[in-house]
């Protein structure tokens, strides 16, 4: 996984005079109808490389693990789409021309570059260090699900996380996400996931506020709009005592839901994480449970990433903690 991996500008500069000394001159002196031909190909620089390293076609050829008549066709290839001659044949062997030996230590450059180049993206993607931006339904945070995370931020200090306050899913499948949990039964097909649990939503309303003894009876509903499927329970509870009761105030935050709910607002329906850990608020009871699968989705081109892997854990193991309390059994 390539990430902010810093390549030297005299790399790309190496490569363009590598190219130009053994085809831009040697074509000037071709006939104006002759057709370039393709000019990049790495494994031609590999073969000419080995022959040059090693001084014979049969060395190369043990070298790269191919037969020596596949190193003699590749290098007559590769001088034919350059229309420049890198070895002279001689009585002695492939003798390398002027033009071969100069193009023989730009190779050689460019080999030590792509080796560097390598091996700092291996470093990268195994270090536990970097960043990984997960997404997160906003009720995981209220309800305290990852309480003990200073624990994992104390032990991997170099790993920085970005928390999304949005739907994993669109976060994942448009890049901008590297890990996330989402409510959802129908997870996108492009991403990495697996079921890892459930969230059940109940309906609330303040403790104590005067003249509102019975909130079953409530006229007064308010509605919250989470993403996901998490819309959908809500509904289920609404549907289930509160079809007829008017909306008096939409919230796009959980935090704002659950403060207008303290104020004896109305009733709404919340996830039991949440709800049931606000002392001012109280379960309606006799309310039914509505519930959502839970899932840990992950963009596959980070799958391989030991930071995303070890924070990947840590969510479902932090989930696995609360499993009551989400299913609404504390």
């Amino acid at each position: 996984i390539i990430r902010q991996i810093e390549i030297p500008f005299q790399f790309f500069g190496e490569i363009f005079g590598l190219v130009l000394s053994i085809t831009l001159l040697p074509r000037i002196r071709m006939s104006r109808h002759r057709t370039f031909g393709p000019l990049m190909d790495w494994d031609d620089f590999k073969f000419f490389s080995a022959v040059a390293r090693c001084g014979s076609v049969r060395a190369a050829a043990r070298d790269l693990g191919v037969n020596p008549s596949t190193v003699t066709r590749r290098i007559e290839q590769f001088e034919t789409r350059l229309g420049a001659r890198l070895f002279a044949r001689t009585a002695r062997g492939l003798v390398l021309t002027p033009a071969g030996s100069a193009a023989a230590g730009k190779v050689q450059d460019v080999e030590t570059n792509l080796s560097r180049i390598e091996r700092s993206i291996r470093e990268e993607d195994q270090a536990l260090a970097g960043s990984v931006r997960i997404a997160v339904p906003e009720f995981m945070m209220l309800g305290g699900v990852f309480d003990d995370y200073g624990s994992v931020a104390d032990a991997y200090s170099r790993i920085t996380v970005e928390w999304l306050f949005e739907a994993a899913g669109p976060a994942l499948t448009g890049g901008n996400g590297d890990l996330g949990v989402e409510v959802t039964a129908d997870p996108p097909l492009d991403l990495v996931g697996r079921r890892i649990g459930a969230v059940a939503v109940c309906a609330y309303a303040a403790r104590t506020r005067p003249g509102f003894a019975n909130p079953k009876r409530s006229s007064r509903w308010l509605e919250w709009l989470p993403p996901g499927d998490l819309a959908q329970a809500c509904e289920a509870v609404r549907a289930a005592g509160w079809d007829g009761a008017s909306v008096v105030s939409r919230c796009g935050s959980l935090s704002q839901l659950v403060a207008l709910l303290r104020a004896g607002a109305g009733v709404a329906a919340l996830p039991c994480i949440v709800g049931d850990r606000e002392p001012g608020l109280k379960r309606l009871r006799d309310a039914p449970l509505a519930s959502g699968e839970l899932w840990l989705l992950m963009a596959p081109e980070v799958r391989y990433a030991r930071r995303v892997r070890l924070l990947a854990e840590y969510l479902k193991e932090a989930i696995a903690a609360k499993a009551s309390e989400l299913t609404g059994n504390p």
